[in-house]
């Protein structure tokens, strides 16, 4: 499918539509460019507060209708950069939604408490979301290219790039965001 990339207009506007417990989720997909399922596994110990950095070390799925958690697509791990607004924002999520003293705890949570199940929060709370904003066409997948959009905005180098999406070759990033 084609792919849509948000301004930083619409991004701010959707993480205010979803409920207040995604909001940073929504921030952190759209200019962190993680993976749903790895922003599903980020656990406290992966957040880097002081260095304003995400280490991303597993992803989850869901298999036959249970959450589990693994290695990330490409095998390897990588530490994101994030901005500063976007490492308070983090913060503020772990001290309302979180425990911020438990290393094992997720950083992204369902409403009772357990991993968020990526086909209900696309189904429940995204796409409605997205629907009341008009913009019914994007999907959750398309914060990470609008991470990217931002990252070329911003004038980052590819191999930047490369590194924040964890692709394995410069290659498979020019080859997938080089029309951007």
């Amino acid at each position: 499918e084609e792919m849509r990339f948000l301004d930083h207009a619409e991004v701010r506007a959707l993480s205010e539509e979803v409920p207040r417990r995604y909001k940073a989720l929504i921030l952190l997909l759209a200019y962190g460019g993680l993976r749903i399922g790895e922003a599903a596994a980020l656990r406290v110990r992966n957040v880097d507060f002081l260095r304003s950095r995400v280490h991303v070390v597993e992803a989850s799925k869901e298999v036959d209708g249970q959450v589990v958690v693994g290695e990330t697509k490409t095998g390897r791990n990588r530490a994101v950069v994030l901005p500063a607004f976007l490492r308070e924002q983090l913060v503020a999520h772990l001290a309302a939604f979180g425990d911020p003293l438990e290393p094992d705890s997720l950083v992204f949570t369902g409403p009772q408490g357990g991993p968020i199940r990526q086909h209900g929060f696309r189904s429940r709370v995204f796409v409605p979301a997205a629907k009341r904003l008009d913009l019914d066409q994007v999907r959750v997948h398309d914060l990470r290219h609008t991470a990217v959009a931002f990252a070329i905005e911003a004038g980052w180098h590819p191999r930047k790039i490369q590194e924040m999406l964890g692709h394995s070759s410069i290659a498979i990033t020019l080859d997938i965001y080089s029309h951007v």
